[in-house]
């Protein structure tokens, strides 16, 4: 038997819908493309997405008129969740090299000791509490790495990395416990287990700061606006499973914008660091 119908196929083949009638139960066009609009329609309050009041007729369904708004609706939607899909698929869960979702992200999940106001993609911060941390749901477990942070106020902000050991809080952020690095550029600290101690130099508002860990050779270093400012750490335990996330906390109304490699670094730098949120990234750069 012959059959007539639509069929979606979105990129990747991430997601592929089809539906598919008899021929025979479609006398003519009008009536196949009335059950088509009743799917789409049908299919949208499936979905949860919301249907305007003068969009439908409960008694007598949608009209030929509606159909082109209904497929568009529907489209989206599946394109909204074959998105979601991709940002949220994992590497293999026996990756040595990294953890977490391809596309690297800050969200309200990794968000500890308050409120964080969350943009572009929660990659532009701002701080809503006294003290709160946002760290990446991508985490690296070897190899060079890197990201890019740019400062947007001129209060106090702690950059650096996180394992999911760390036991953050409204009290502990960045650099104040265990397993955890973190440059203070409003006093020119480094700070590690709460301990802390002069390293680099002030920054100013719009300056770009480079976060560099070399789980290689166990060196956490950082640049500011492409100038080294040397190692901050030497001794960075790796392995054991431990994995480290790039994070930032902020003090009161303080803000920063993220870079994971979505977009091209500001500044070249001279090992091979490997970002976070690039398509290559699954596999370890190599120390020089």
């Amino acid at each position: 038997m012959a059959n007539t119908g639509l069929c979606l196929l979105l990129e990747d083949n991430l997601f592929a819908f089809t539906c598919v009638w008899p021929a025979t139960l479609c006398q003519d066009e009008g009536e196949r493309d009335m059950k088509l609009a009743r799917w789409a329609l049908r299919e949208e309050h499936d979905c949860g997405d919301s249907i305007d009041s003068d969009d439908s007729d409960d008694s007598e369904g949608p009209s030929m008129h509606q159909l082109p708004a209904l497929l568009d609706r529907r489209l989206a939607s599946i394109q909204r969740r074959v998105g979601e899909h991709r940002e949220h698929c994992e590497y293999d869960a026996g990756s040595r090299v990294r953890r977490g979702p391809l596309i690297a992200k800050m969200d309200k999940k990794t968000v500890y000791g308050g409120l964080m106001k969350m943009c572009g993609r929660g990659l532009q911060l701002e701080s809503h509490t006294e003290w709160v941390t946002a760290r990446s749901r991508t985490g690296i477990l070897s190899g060079c790495w890197m990201f890019e942070v740019q400062v947007q106020s001129g209060g106090l902000q702690q950059i650096g990395w996180v394992t999911s050991h760390c036991h953050l809080s409204n009290l502990v952020g960045v650099g104040e416990t265990p397993f955890s690095f973190a440059f203070d550029g409003q006093r020119a600290l480094k700070w590690s287990r709460k301990e802390f101690g002069s390293y680099g130099k002030n920054w100013q508002v719009g300056d770009i700061i480079g976060c560099c860990l070399d789980l290689d050779r166990g060196h956490a270093s950082y640049y500011l606006n492409g100038e080294n400012l040397g190692i901050a750490y030497s001794h960075v335990r790796c392995g054991q499973g431990l994995v480290y996330y790039p994070a930032v906390s902020l003090a009161y109304s303080e803000r920063c914008i993220l870079n994971f490699g979505a977009l091209p670094f500001e500044y070249e730098y001279p090992l091979p660091f490997a970002a976070p949120d690039t398509s290559d990234a699954a596999a370890p750069v190599p120390s020089a």
